[in-house]
């Protein structure tokens, strides 16, 4: 009885190499290509005992049969429940406002909140005429909101003080001349180093000037008006008059000496004119 062919280890690695670079099922090509001695279903034993792959070989579907009790439920047996729905918030209480009757724009409405409105705008330096832009209303029921709640009187006359208050301090200051505390950045040897230093400026004569003609304009303003308590009589004036006449003849008198002596007029002409004088 004739022995069974057998393949070397190096040639059924080569077998292997090329089962695993074709995606073709089965065994019964691979024997056909290569001609191999042995039969389908000793490469096939071959492959199980080496677990032959594929690499990314997909499974069948038979081995992808859920377990007994792994089974998703299906949609129509989910149950889906509501979301908790967030609790509202609570309402926040539309603040109290009183109509006033405003002849330009109609009724308009007064509220609290107005009040620290009011006092931001006076902080930036804006008006009462501003303001009442800015609400939609006239001036007189701006005036009409300061008469009647003591509250908004009271935020714009802070809000007006206060700028003022911080505008005088820095313009004294600036008048003056200050000092403040400073940090000098600078790179060396590409590191940053920070040294601190304070920085000095000087008086400034335009904002000393503008602070002193504002608290002492009687003597720092730039008109100084002389009051003048002198009063004329008539005799005064007629005095006046006849030294002025009298002045203004010698003046002439002496002009035409002057133009007589250079040859410029006759002497009949000089004669004439000092008979009309007389």
């Amino acid at each position: 009885m004739a022995a069974k062919p057998k393949l070397t280890h190096e040639q059924w690695a080569s077998v292997k190499a090329a089962w695993e670079g074709d995606t073709r099922k089965g065994f019964a090509w691979l024997v056909n290509e290569l001609s191999l001695p042995v039969g389908e279903e000793a490469v096939r034993q071959r492959s199980k005992q080496e677990r032959w792959s594929r690499g990314e070989e997909k499974p069948s579907l038979e081995k992808q049969k859920p377990k007994l009790g792994t089974e998703k439920p299906s949609l129509e047996k989910q149950a889906f429940k509501k979301p908790a729905q967030k609790p509202k918030p609570e309402a926040v209480p539309e603040p109290e406002w009183e109509e006033v009757e405003d002849h330009q724009h109609g009724n308009s409405k007064y509220k609290q909140a107005f009040n620290q409105q009011a006092y931001r705008l006076c902080l930036l330096g804006a008006v009462d005429s501003e303001i009442a832009d800015f609400f939609g209303v006239s001036a007189s029921t701006i005036n009409l909101w300061k008469l009647r709640h003591s509250e908004f009187s009271e935020s714009l006359r802070a809000g007006k003080m206060y700028a003022d208050a911080c505008m005088a301090k820095k313009l004294y200051e600036r008048g003056m001349g200050y000092s403040h505390p400073d940090v000098h950045v600078s790179v060396i040897n590409n590191e940053v180093v920070l040294t601190e230093l304070t920085k000095h400026y000087p008086p400034d004569t335009k904002a000393a000037f503008i602070w002193l003609k504002n608290r002492q304009p009687t003597l720092w303003r730039d008109k100084i008006e002389v009051e003048n308590t002198h009063k004329l009589n008539p005799e005064m004036m007629d005095r006046i008059k006849t030294e002025f006449v009298e002045r203004m003849a010698m003046v002439r008198s002496r002009q035409l000496s002057v133009l007589a002596e250079r040859g410029l007029i006759d002497e009949r002409e000089l004669n004439a004119d000092a008979g009309s004088v007389e």
